[in-house]
């Protein structure tokens, strides 16, 4: 991180974009236009080691940043899914993350459902928090 930190700052708290000391973070809305600004030197970024593989560009050199900050993940559905597959993987995403975690993800995940409901569907006295809570998983 020394060596990214000596030449780019981070384009804001918690991002893992960084740009060029001076400049401005570029526009995007999407993961191809994000690396279209990384491969035209605008940036750098920061993506879990699973994503090389799958955005494999030759303009793109990727790397492992052994110091880099934690990342923090959550699973997101459609609230109004009843798809079994979609329960399944829930089920086993916060298994996991409850395994590597212990007791406070699990709570975490409840607390983030829990925020994410409408006001009507919350038990009584139930507030959602600001922000909804994350899990760290590394």
């Amino acid at each position: 991180m020394a060596d990214i930190e000596s030449q780019h700052r981070q384009s804001g708290p918690g991002a893992h974009v960084y740009v060029p000391e001076g400049e401005q973070r570029p526009r995007f809305s999407d993961v191809a236009q994000m690396l279209r600004q990384v491969e035209l030197g605008r940036m750098l970024t920061l993506f879990p080691a699973s994503l090389a593989g799958r955005y494999v560009r030759p303009e793109l050199m990727w790397r492992p940043v052994e110091d880099a900050p934690d990342a923090a993940f959550v699973v997101a559905w459609a609230r109004d899914s009843r798809s079994m597959a979609v329960a399944a993987f829930v089920r086993a995403a916060t298994t996991v993350a409850g395994r590597r975690l212990g007791a406070d993800c699990a709570r975490m995940m409840r607390d983030a459902e829990t925020a994410t409901r409408p006001a009507a569907a919350r038990p009584r006295g139930v507030m959602p928090e600001s922000p909804a809570p994350t899990a760290s998983i590394t």
